[in-house]
């Protein structure tokens, strides 16, 4: 007879109906995980984030799914290494399950990828909910590794904002932005623009 966890899970495998198309439409990682923050489901975009099925993942610990380099550090796996005490999903978990939603909690994570560690920066958020009288917690991993960077000291001209991306390469901080991120910008003048360069120009 399947345990408590296990059954659980089967029933987050087996769910469909419109909750389970949102769900996996959502573009960022998430999952729905116990107390113990062992995955109980996970959307489309968290099996990219995993690089993995999710029979594969189901029932792990987050930290053991993502091979975070903590969860080595004790025979116990996540949750239970000396550096487990600060972490952020874990503690995002707990206020969930205590009743207190948690929005965007930034955090480094450090994964193990084969011989390399990999450092993603990610926003953590944590939501509690009830399936079948029991308490979860829908967990959201949003990486920001990419806009963490860009909030790092960049080389930028005093004068004309360009951001320098080579030895002698300078880049207009929209096209260094877009290029970045993929994002497309929309271009306006502010008030004080349109004053000096404007001044003819009848103000709105």
């Amino acid at each position: 007879m399947a345990d408590g966890k296990s059954a659980k899970r089967e029933v987050w495998k087996e769910a469909g109906g419109p909750f389970r198309i949102v769900f996996d439409a959502a573009p960022t990682p998430t999952l729905v995980v116990d107390a113990d923050v062992a995955i109980l489901a996970l959307n489309r975009a968290a099996e990219v984030l995993f690089g993995a099925r999710p029979e594969a993942i189901l029932g792990l610990r987050g930290g053991e799914a993502l091979a975070c380099i903590h969860h080595f550090e004790s025979p116990l796996g996540c949750g239970h290494a000396n550096a487990c005490r600060d972490c952020v999903v874990r503690d995002s978990v707990d206020q969930a399950m205590s009743g207190a939603g948690v929005n965007r909690q930034l955090t480094r994570m450090e994964l193990k990828k084969g011989s390399e560690v990999l450092n993603l920066h990610m926003r953590v958020t944590a939501a509690p909910f009830e399936v079948d009288g029991s308490k979860v917690v829908l967990l959201a991993l949003e990486d920001v590794s990419d806009l963490i960077q860009l909030e790092a000291l960049l080389p930028i001209c005093a004068w004309c904002k360009k951001v320098r991306t080579g030895e002698k390469y300078w880049e207009a901080v929209d096209q260094f932005i877009s290029r970045k991120l993929s994002v497309d910008f929309s271009h306006s003048i502010c008030e004080q623009c349109l004053e000096k360069h404007f001044p003819d120009v009848e103000k709105p």
